[in-house]
C-alpha cells in the first residue's frame, strides 16, 4: 500500500495449502525491477523505483516479514514487474504441537536446532541489549533478534542505555548506535570501559568513514558495523562476539575493576599493585562483587552466595563485611569502588557517582 497510487486495490487472500496455509498479498503499485528481486529481503535495501517514489521508506518491511516467516518455519516469495504491481506469497506449514514444546526446561520456548536455546544460556551469555533511538531500526532489530532466539532489551537514549548496561548480567552483548540523545554511543562505550565492564560491544552506525570506526574501536568497542547492513552479517558478528566472550570467560584467571585485581588461581587481591590481605570469606565476597561490575547485589543474594542459605536474613553480617572490605580496599584511594545502593544492596565498580 505504501507505493500504490490512490484508488488502486490491494488484495489479501488466504487459502489452504497441502501442508498448511498460504497468504497472498497483491497490489497494483510501482513494482520492482527484475534485477533487484534477488535482494528484496535484504535489510535497508530500497529499489530504484522506491527511492524515486514520493513516499518515504527504510527498506526493512520485507526483511522483517522474511525473518518472522522463517522463525515460524514458513516460506515467503515475491513476484513483481515494473508498473504491474507486486505479489507476496507467504506459506505457513502445519507443525505438530510437540515440536513447539521444549523438551528440556519446560518453558515451551523451544525452537528447532540451537536457536530455541539461545535465550536459555546461563549468566546472560545470549542476552542482547540494544541502544537505538530510531524507532524503525530498533523495532527491526528487536523483532529480528527475538526471531533468532535471543532475549533482547531495548533502550532509546544514551543515559537509559548506560543504566541498563550497569545492571546487566555477565556476558550480555551490547549493540549501540553512535548518535544517541543524552549521551553519545562513543561516550557510553568509553564510560563502561572506564568502569571496568567487560561486556562485548558492537557499534551499529550510519557513520561509515574510517576515522569513526577507529574512534569507536579505540574507545572500547569490540566490533563496528555500518548501516545499511545485511542482517545475516550482523548475526554472524554477534555469534562471533558471544563465542569469544565465552572462551575468554572460561580462560579468565584474574578479575579486574579499575586498579583492583583478584587473582582467582592464587586467591590474592591487590590494588594499585599493592597486595591486600583478605580472609577466605572476604575473598568470596569480593569475587562475587567483581564478577559483575556495577551489578547491585541484595543482602539476601550476598548471604546466599557467600554464606549459604542458612543465615538469618535479618543479620547484619553483610554490612560488617562490607565495612571490612572498604577498610582494606578503598581507604587511602581517591576512588571508592564499593558503593551502597540504598534500599537495594551493594555494588562494585569504577563509576564516580
Amino acid at each position: 500500500m505504501h507505493y500504490s497510487a490512490p484508488g488502486t486495490t490491494v488484495r489479501v487472500g488466504l487459502r489452504g495449502a497441502p501442508d498448511g496455509v498460504q497468504v497472498v498479498v497483491r497490489d497494483e503499485g510501482i513494482g520492482i525491477d527484475a534485477d533487484e528481486l534477488p535482494r528484496v529481503f535484504e535489510r535497508f535495501v530500497r529499489g530504484r523505483r522506491a527511492r524515486a517514489h514520493r513516499a518515504d521508506g527504510t527498506g526493512i518491511g520485507l526483511s522483517i516479514a522474511h525473518a518472522i516467516v522463517q522463525a515460524h518455519q514458513g516460506e515467503i516469495d515475491v513476484e513483481s514487474a515494473p508498473l504491474q504491481g507486486t505479489v507476496v506469497r507467504i506459506t505457513l506449514r502445519r507443525v505438530h504441537a510437540s515440536l513447539l514444546l521444549d523438551s528440556g526446561d519446560g518453558t515451551g520456548q523451544g525452537q528447532k536446532g540451537n536457536k530455541g536455546n539461545k535465550g536459555n544460556e546461563v549468566d546472560g551469555m545470549n542476552n542482547i541489549m540494544v541502544v537505538e533511538d530510531d524507532g524503525r531500526v530498533a523495532d527491526f532489530l528487536v523483532r529480528g533478534l527475538k526471531a533468532e532466539g535471543y532475549r533482547v532489551e531495548l533502550a532509546r537514549t544514551g543515559p537509559e542505555g548506560l543504566a541498563m548496561a550497569r545492571e546487566a548480567e555477565p556476558g550480555v552483548l551490547l549493540i549501540l548506535d553512535l548518535m544517541l540523545p543524552g549521551l553519545s554511543g562513543l561516550e557510553l562505550c568509553q564510560t563502561l570501559r572506564a568502569e571496568g565492564r567487560q561486556m562485548p560491544m558492537l557499534i551499529l552506525s550510519a557513520l561509515s568513514n574510517t576515522e569513526d570506526k577507529i574512534n569507536g574501536l579505540r574507545l572500547g568497542a569490540d566490533d563496528y558495523l555500518t548501516k545499511p547492513f545485511a542482517f545475516e552479517e550482523l548475526l554472524a558478528r554477534i555469534e562471533a562476539l558471544l563465542r569469544r566472550g565465552r572462551e575468554q570467560r572460561a580462560r579468565a584467571s584474574t578479575l579486574q575493576v579499575a586498579d583492583l585485581s583478584l587473582d582467582l588461581e592464587r586467591m590474592q587481591a591487590s590494588r594499585a599493585g599493592q597486595p591486600i590481605v583478605l580472609t577466605a570469606r572476604e575473598l568470596a565476597f569480593l569475587e562475587l562483587l567483581m564478577s559483575a561490575p556495577g551489578r547491585v547485589y541484595s543482602r539476601e543474594r550476598i548471604l546466599s552466595n557467600v554464606w549459604g542459605t542458612n543465615e538469618d536474613p535479618l543479620t547484619n553480617v553483610v554490612d560488617v563485611y562490607v565495612r571490612r572490605l572498604r577498610a582494606k580496599i578503598d581507604e587511602g584511594h581517591g576512588l571508592a569502588l564499593i558503593k551502597t545502593v540504598r534500599g537495594f544492596g551493594y555494588r562494585l565498580d569504577a563509576a564516580t557517582d
